[in-house]
């Protein structure tokens, strides 16, 4: 799993569309095809009911699972701008959390 493949995992479900997502990304629609589909495969499920059709619809493993997806990827957005801070010697202010 990578962390992009859960990015174009939102788009797709933001977007409601494959084809937009993947213009979003600057990929064609059979690479986010093909992405949702290695998920599909690692997560031992289907993300949608059906991704052939233009409209998305999520399956009931796939809504349990986006509030999750979500919070991964913004904890990883907050990771890269500490990062970021921490190599241009910025004062990074971080509070842990268990």
């Amino acid at each position: 799993m990578k962390i992009e493949q859960l990015e174009y995992l939102l788009d797709v479900l933001s977007s409601g569309s494959f084809l937009i997502a993947a213009k979003k990304n600057l990929i064609s629609e059979s690479d986010i095809r093909q992405s949702i589909t290695s998920l599909e495969n690692e997560f031992g499920f289907k993300l949608f009911k059906n991704n052939r059709i233009s409209n998305v619809v999520n399956s009931i493993e796939g809504l349990q699972i986006i509030s999750i997806v979500k919070k991964l990827l913004m904890e990883f957005q907050e990771l890269e701008l500490i990062v970021k801070d921490l190599k241009n010697n910025s004062i990074c202010e971080f509070n842990y959390r268990k």
